[in-house]
């Protein structure tokens, strides 16, 4: 909600392959207020519990449904979204949004491949 600085952005693609990553620096509310969105969410494991293999390493990657996960490590709050394309041939959408918990930063990364 507030204003933010892009601190890094960065994007490539080759033949069916597409990556885009970006970090801004947010203020400490808007911090607050993704971690607290990530922390509510339903399946929300903490860094004490295990996390389910990563998403976009998954062995349907077609077919199957949408699939989100939101987790806390050592160092980040961390929600990934995997969506099978729907179609053989096509790259799923894998997206990850990652809060820094020692610094006023948000990372978003998104690839399909």
């Amino acid at each position: 909600m507030d204003e933010f600085k892009v601190v890094h952005n960065e994007s490539s693609s080759a033949i069916g392959d597409y990556y885009h990553t970006f970090t801004i620096e947010i203020s400490g509310s808007d911090k607050r207020k993704a971690i607290n969105e990530i922390k509510k969410s339903e399946n929300f494991q903490s860094e004490k519990s295990s996390v389910d293999t990563l998403l976009y390493l998954s062995g349907n990657r077609y077919f199957g449904p949408k699939v989100t996960q939101n987790y806390e490590t050592e160092n980040a709050f961390i929600r990934e979204f995997f969506e099978p394309s729907g179609q053989k041939g096509y790259a799923p959408t894998f997206r990850k949004i990652e809060i820094s918990k020692s610094r006023n930063e948000l990372t978003f990364k998104e690839i399909n491949e």
